[in-house]
């Protein structure tokens, strides 16, 4: 009896972990934009989402920059993309692909540079992956 109980707790543990997060951690009703600058690459990301130092990496030789940056925060794959799609064209990025599912995989260009982005939520919350580099 002990197994049975333990085989359908653990599940259920497990699947509502998000909505657990998504109590903790409420994703805004509307995003706010908020603008990052690293040398001479600008682009947006939700204000409700913070740089996780300790994850990212950041190559800089005078105004030369490329970065792994990694933010976390709580949103949707969808809201975020759909966030992203609006507020990055606004500073004159265009999209160059998009792959979107349970994740999203965005590439937007700009005067010789390249953003890709990864849009994913983990259980621990949603994670936005940007490589900055040239287009």
């Amino acid at each position: 009896m002990k197994r049975l109980l333990i085989l359908i707790t653990v599940p259920f543990l497990f699947f509502s972990c998000a909505q657990v997060q998504d109590a903790v951690n409420p994703a805004p009703k509307k995003f706010v934009a908020k603008t990052e600058r690293f040398g001479n690459f600008t682009f947006v990301v939700p204000a409700n989402f913070k740089l996780k130092e300790e994850a990212s990496l950041i190559y800089k030789k005078g105004n030369d920059v490329r970065a792994y940056l990694v933010y976390a925060g709580s949103g949707s794959v969808a809201k975020i993309s759909k966030f992203l799609d609006e507020n990055l064209s606004k500073l004159g990025w265009k999209k160059s692909s998009e792959l979107i599912g349970p994740a999203a995989v965005l590439v937007y260009k700009r005067n010789g540079q390249a953003l890709v982005i990864k849009v994913e939520r983990i259980l621990a919350g949603t994670y936005i992956k940007i490589l900055l580099t040239c287009a």
